[in-house]
């Protein structure tokens, strides 16, 4: 991606690391943390945005964004990709861990008063369905 150029809403200090490790030239972002500026501009990568923010909020906006808390403390690009990893790493063995859960399906039989039930409803779409479908078949629509 050298020498790219790249637009995004929202840019953390995360994707500045990877936006600098890509050799990116040209950044714009709608809003952007105080880090990544920083980091962007550390690599001499020209940054515009919008909006500047002390930090990214999570998607629910109940705290920092994982990644952007992860690499507060890291002063490359390369740290803030070690810890990127490692949050890939963390979200999908959790994952996984999700998978191996079962779920239960329950079956019940229905009585006469609800089978009567359900024909009916059948018989009225079905009527619904057949009923015009008859009407079209007589020239110009039927009786006027």
């Amino acid at each position: 991606m050298s020498g790219a150029a790249i637009a995004d809403k929202v840019i953390g200090k995360g994707a500045a690391a990877l936006l600098v490790l890509g050799d990116f030239k040209l950044v714009y972002a709608d809003v952007i943390s105080q880090s990544a500026y920083s980091l962007l501009q550390d690599a001499n990568i020209e940054t515009h945005y919008g909006k500047i923010v002390d930090h990214i909020e999570n998607r629910s906006k109940t705290g920092w964004c994982p990644v952007e808390s992860r690499c507060l403390n890291e002063t490359t690009p390369e740290g803030c990709l070690k810890q990127i990893e490692l949050f890939i790493n963390q979200t999908n063995n959790e994952k996984n861990s999700y998978s191996m859960k079962t779920t239960e399906v329950k079956l019940y039989s229905l009585n006469y008063s609800e089978i009567r039930t359900y024909l009916f409803g059948l018989l009225f779409v079905a009527g619904n369905i057949i009923l015009p479908q008859c009407c079209h078949l007589i020239p110009q629509g039927g009786l006027t």
